[in-house]
C-alpha cells in the first residue's frame, strides 16, 4: 500500500514536472516571437530616421549648390595683367560697375570674355590676362641738382624724362640717396607712386 502511494506520488510529480517544462518552453518561444516584431519595428524606425536625415542633408547640399555666389554692391575687381617679355604683373583696381551688381560668375565671364577669372567671391574678383610684350611701366629715379627726376625706360633701356619733382634728396635716408644717385629702377605706376609718397 505504501509502495503504491509512493509510486502514484512519484508519477504525479514527474507528470507535473513535464507539464511545467512544456509551459516554460512554450512561454519563452512566445516571448521571442513577440520581441522579434518589436526589434524589426525598431530597426525599421532607425533606418527611416537615418534615411530622412540623409535625404534632408542631400537637399541642403543641392540647395546650396543652386544658390550661386553673386557680386555684392561693394565688390572690388582686380585686373591682373602679366607681361611675358619683362615678366611683370600690373594690377588695376575698380569698383564693381552697377550693371554687374548681383552678377554670377558666368555672367561676369560673359562680360569679360578675354579675361580668366582667377578668383570669384562676393566682395572680391581677380581677373587675369597674359600679354605678350613689356608692361611699359619701367621707371628710373635720378638725383638731378638735389631733386628727384622720373624717367621712363624704353624696351632697350633708353631714358625719357617723365617728370621733374620737387622732392629734395637731402632729406632721404643715406641708402635711398645712394640708390637714387646711382639710378633707382621702379616697376609699375602703383609702386612708383607709393615710393614717391614715402620720399615726400
Amino acid at each position: 500500500m505504501n509502495k503504491t502511494v509512493i509510486a502514484i506520488l512519484v508519477t504525479i510529480t514527474v507528470i507535473a514536472g513535464i507539464v511545467a517544462a512544456i509551459f516554460l518552453i512554450s512561454g519563452e518561444s512566445n516571448s521571442k516571437e513577440q520581441a522579434e516584431p518589436e526589434q524589426i519595428e525598431m530597426a525599421e524606425k532607425v533606418t527611416d530616421e537615418c534615411t530622412e536625415e540623409y535625404e534632408y542633408m542631400e537637399q541642403e547640399t543641392e540647395q546650396a549648390a543652386s544658390e550661386e555666389e553673386k557680386l555684392s554692391p561693394n565688390a572690388v575687381l582686380t585686373f591682373e595683367k602679366y607681361y611675358t617679355d619683362c615678366q611683370h604683373t600690373i594690377n588695376r583696381y575698380e569698383e564693381v560697375p552697377e550693371e554687374l551688381v548681383n552678377a554670377t560668375k558666368e555672367e561676369l565671364q560673359a562680360k569679360y570674355n578675354t579675361w580668366q577669372i582667377k578668383e570669384f567671391l562676393p566682395e572680391k574678383v581677380v581677373l587675369y590676362q597674359e600679354i605678350e610684350g613689356s608692361c611699359g611701366e619701367h621707371y628710373m629715379l635720378r638725383d638731378v641738382n638735389g631733386t628727384i627726376n622720373i624717367y621712363e625706360l624704353g624696351q632697350n633701356g633708353e631714358e625719357t624724362l617723365l617728370e621733374e619733382t620737387d622732392i629734395a634728396t637731402e632729406y632721404l635716408t643715406e641708402t635711398d640717396m645712394i640708390d637714387i644717385q646711382n639710378g633707382l629702377i621702379v616697376y609699375g605706376k602703383e609702386n612708383l607712386n607709393m615710393l614717391l609718397e614715402d620720399f615726400e
